[in-house]
C-alpha cells in the first residue's frame, strides 16, 4: 500500500513540472496576475516550464519600459496576445535605441498590440527603433506577428492612425504639436545564421503616421537581412500596410528594405490575398520597396497581390542585378518617380502577370520604367496579360515605349487607361479598375485587374488592345 501511495504521489507531482505557463495582465490592480506586460515576461522566462502565454485583458494603455523578449531556457513557444476583441496600447517609455530587443530562439507569436512611443518627446528623440530582431540568433526562429499597430502618439496615449492604415492622419512634420514619432525603423530584422531554418511571418501589420529620422539617418518601415537555409522564409503577408509615414531625414529609405537574405534562393517574399492584398501607400520621402545586394546567385524574390501606390519616390528600386523579381497581381500607380527601377544592368529574366503598371501622368523623365541591361547580359522582362499604362491620368511617359528594346517582352498586354476607381486608400473603389478593355486582358480571359477588382462592364470586343 505504502508503495502504491508513493506512485500515486509521483505521477501527481509530475505534471507540475510540464504545466504551461499561462500568466494574464491587467493595467488595473488586482485584475490579473500582472500589470505590466514586462513583469509577466519575467516571470514566464525566468520559468523552464512551458509553452508560455501572455493574455493582456484590457486596453490599458501600459508604459513599459521596453519589452527584452529572451524566452525561457528551455525555449519554449511564447505568446503574447490580447483576450477577443482587446487591442491593447503599449506606450514604450525607454529612449534607448532599440527598447524592445528579440533574442529568442524557437516560436514566438506576437499579435493584437498598439505600439507607439512615449509623449511629449520630439520626433529626433524618442526610441529608435519599435522592435528589434538581434543578430545570429542561435537555433533557428519561427517568429509570427500578427494583428499589430505601430504609430506615433496623439499626445494622450492614443494612436494617430486608424487600425487599417488606410485613413490619412494629416500630420505636419515641421508641426506636430502634441504628436510624438518613433524615429526610425518600426521592425528591424538582423541577419541570421544562414544553416539554420529561420521563418518570420508577418500578417496585419499596420505601420502608419511615423515621422521619423534625424538629420543624418532614416527609418525605414520593416527592414531586414534574414538569412536561412532552405526551408527559410521571410512573409510580409495578407493585410500588411505601410502607409503615411514622413522620413525627415536627408536620405531616402524604403518602406519595405529586405537584403542579404543569404542562404536560400527564395527566403523572402510579399505575398498579399485577393481579399486582404499588401497596401504599401502614401508614404513621403520613402520608396515603396528598396532592395539592396543578394550575394547568392540567383536568388528570387516573389510579389503577389500587393499595391505599392502613391510614394514620392520609386515604387520599387534594387540594387541587384542577378536576382529574380515576379510579379502576380500587383498595381503600381501614382508613385513620385520610376514605377520600377532596376537601376543595375540585370542578367536574369523577371515575370509579371494580371499586374498593372502606372505612373503619375506626368511627362517627368523618372515617370518610367526604368529597366536597364542588354541582349548580351540575357536579362529581360516579360509582361504576361498585364498592363503598361500610356494613356489616362496615371499615363507613363509618353515616350517610354516609343523604341522598346527587345528584351521588354509583351506578351498579350495593353496600354490602356485602367480607369481607377479611387487612388484614394480610403476609398472602397480604391484601384479598381472600370475600363473595358480590362475585362477580358487577364490569364484565361478573365479581367485583368492587378490588386484590386475589376468592377467595369463586360467587354464587348478584345480586338485591337492587345500591346506586341
Amino acid at each position: 500500500m505504502m508503495r502504491r501511495l508513493l506512485l500515486a504521489a509521483g505521477v501527481l507531482v509530475l505534471p507540475a513540472f510540464a504545466l504551461s505557463q499561462s500568466v494574464t495582465v491587467h493595467s488595473e490592480a488586482g485584475q490579473g496576475d500582472y500589470q505590466s506586460i514586462s513583469d509577466a515576461l519575467a516571470a514566464v522566462q525566468g520559468d523552464g516550464a512551458g509553452p508560455d502565454v501572455i493574455t493582456i485583458l484590457n486596453e490599458g494603455p501600459f508604459h513599459e519600459l521596453g519589452l527584452n523578449i529572451t524566452g525561457d531556457a528551455n525555449d519554449n513557444p511564447l505568446t503574447i496576445e490580447a483576450s477577443p476583441g482587446v487591442r491593447p496600447i503599449v506606450v514604450i517609455q525607454s529612449g534607448a535605441f532599440s527598447p524592445n530587443p528579440i533574442s529568442k530562439t524557437g516560436e514566438l507569436t506576437i499579435r493584437d498590440l498598439i505600439v507607439i512611443p512615449l509623449a511629449g518627446v520630439g520626433p529626433t528623440d524618442t526610441a529608435f527603433r519599435a522592435f528589434e530582431i538581434t543578430a545570429d540568433i542561435p537555433g533557428g526562429i519561427d517568429y509570427l506577428f500578427e494583428n499589430i499597430l505601430i504609430s506615433s502618439n496623439d499626445g494622450n496615449d492614443q494612436p494617430v492612425a486608424s487600425l487599417d492604415g488606410l485613413t490619412d492622419p494629416q500630420l505636419d512634420p515641421d508641426n506636430l504639436g502634441d504628436v510624438t514619432s518613433f524615429r526610425g525603423n518600426a521592425i528591424k530584422m538582423r541577419s541570421q545564421p544562414t544553416d539554420e531554418v529561420n521563418r518570420f511571418i508577418l500578417r496585419d501589420v499596420v505601420i502608419s503616421g511615423l515621422v521619423n529620422g534625424a538629420t543624418t539617418s532614416g527609418g525605414f518601415g520593416i527592414r531586414g537581412f534574414m538569412n536561412g537555409a532552405p526551408g527559410s522564409e521571410w512573409v510580409i503577408g495578407e493585410g500588411c500596410v505601410i502607409s503615411y509615414n514622413t522620413n525627415i531625414s536627408g536620405n531616402l529609405r524604403g518602406a519595405i528594405q529586405p537584403g542579404g537574405n543569404e542562404g536560400a534562393i527564395d527566403i523572402f517574399r510579399v505575398e498579399g490575398t485577393e481579399e486582404k492584398p499588401v497596401k504599401i501607400i502614401n508614404n513621403t520621402n520613402y520608396y515603396g520597396i528598396h532592395i539592396t545586394a543578394t550575394q547568392i546567385e540567383e536568388s528570387i524574390k516573389d510579389f503577389s497581390w500587393m499595391v505599392v501606390a502613391n510614394n514620392t519616390e520609386h515604387g520599387l528600386w534594387s540594387q541587384d542585378s542577378d536576382e529574380h523579381y515576379n510579379f502576380e497581381n500587383v498595381t503600381f500607380v501614382n508613385n513620385g518617380r520610376n514605377a520600377l527601377n532596376l537601376s543595375p544592368a540585370y542578367v536574369v529574366p523577371h515575370t509579371a502577370v494580371d499586374s498593372i503598371f502606372a505612373g503619375n501622368g506626368t511627362e517627368d523623365a523618372e515617370n518610367v520604367l526604368s529597366i536597364l541591361t542588354s541582349e548580351e547580359d540575357d536579362g529581360s522582362f516579360t509582361f504576361t496579360n498585364s498592363a503598361v499604362v500610356m494613356d489616362g491620368p496615371y499615363s507613363f511617359n509618353s515616350a517610354m515605349l516609343d523604341d522598346p528594346p527587345d528584351y521588354l517582352v509583351f506578351e498579350n498586354s495593353i496600354t490602356d487607361d485602367p480607369e481607377f476607381g479611387s487612388t484614394d486608400p480610403s476609398s472602397a473603389e480604391f484601384i479598381n479598375v472600370n475600363n473595358e478593355a480590362y475585362g477580358a486582358a487577364g490569364p484565361g480571359g478573365d479581367p485583368l485587374r492587378g490588386a484590386g477588382e475589376y468592377t467595369g462592364p463586360e467587354p464587348t470586343s478584345v480586338m485591337d488592345w492587345t500591346l506586341y
